[in-house]
């Protein structure tokens, strides 16, 4: 065999292992790769999901409390509605009731805010983290969030509005030297209880939708969490394939290499024997 294409063979064979080597590498950095990004998704929808069930958790607590507190709510609007029929000697009392209520009142408010608040907090995480996704290509929709953002903070404005309310009715039920008199107060505070009753009476179906758009989002977080996995799954497989298909590439090369370099030593004259001369 001319030496030209012995050289030749050598470099297919040594270019086709060389190939083959790094096509190996490519598989299994492909299959690594697709292993570590399904076990980061699957860790992301993990915490979105636990993060869902912590905020529903909340909002059960705020929707317990919000029905325990009709029976407060409702006590107040009656003894400032029977105030006036109310002997002298029973007022002092009433007075009392109404203040202890409204500051019970005033108290599980206060804590349903807190709790709405921590629940916008976790809220906002899940959308910054649905924003990362979907800068990161994922199908990711952080738009999704914005409704249940916008209704945690129209809650705790209703919140404040009522706190402050419930606020004026224990100042207009208080002794206070110098003030308008009390009956005249007592009738103005039971019109704020009117106004109390009407804006919670809003908030309780407001929690509702949120729950029913909550437990969507969660519905919606499944779904994309499936969508997204079987993305990288198919993703790996078609590197793998290719990588695959690169390397019986490589094996034709090393083939060709090393059957040519076969050939060439069957050919080669024995040592010491001459080739006949043409001509």
């Amino acid at each position: 065999m001319p030496t030209s294409k012995r050289v030749f063979r050598l470099l297919a064979l040594s270019f086709g292992l060389l190939g083959l080597i790094g096509c190996s590498l490519a598989l299994v950095g492909a299959w690594s790769v697709g292993a570590r990004l399904r076990r980061a998704t699957e860790e992301f929808f993990e915490k979105v999901e636990s993060t869902a069930v912590v905020v529903q958790a909340r909002f059960v607590q705020v929707q317990e409390h919000f029905e325990a507190s009709k029976v407060t709510r409702e006590g107040i609007a009656k003894s400032l509605k029977d105030w006036t029929k109310r002997e002298a000697v029973e007022r002092a009392a009433v007075r009392l009731d109404i203040e202890k209520k409204t500051e019970r009142l005033a108290s599980t408010l206060q804590q349903a805010d807190h709790w709405l608040e921590l629940s916008g907090s976790s809220v906002e995480l899940v959308q910054r983290a649905l924003s990362m996704a979907s800068s990161a290509g994922a199908p990711a929709d952080p738009a999704a969030v914005d409704a249940l953002i916008e209704d945690i903070a129209f809650l705790r404005t209703k919140l404040a509005e009522a706190t402050d309310v419930v606020t004026r009715i224990r100042d207009s039920t208080a002794e206070k030297s110098g003030a308008k008199p009390l009956d005249q107060r007592i009738k103005q505070a039971a019109e704020l209880a009117v106004r109390v009753a009407a804006t919670l009476g809003t908030l309780d179906f407001r929690l509702d939708k949120f729950v029913h758009r909550l437990s969507q989002m969660q519905e919606n977080s499944r779904e994309l969490r499936v969508k997204t996995v079987r993305r990288i799954r198919l993703g790996t497989i078609a590197v793998m394939l290719l990588v695959l298909w690169m390397g019986a590439g490589q094996v034709a090369l090393s083939l060709y290499g090393w059957r040519g370099l076969e050939r060439g030593q069957t050919e080669r004259p024995p040592c010491g024997e001459r080739l006949p001369r043409m001509g």
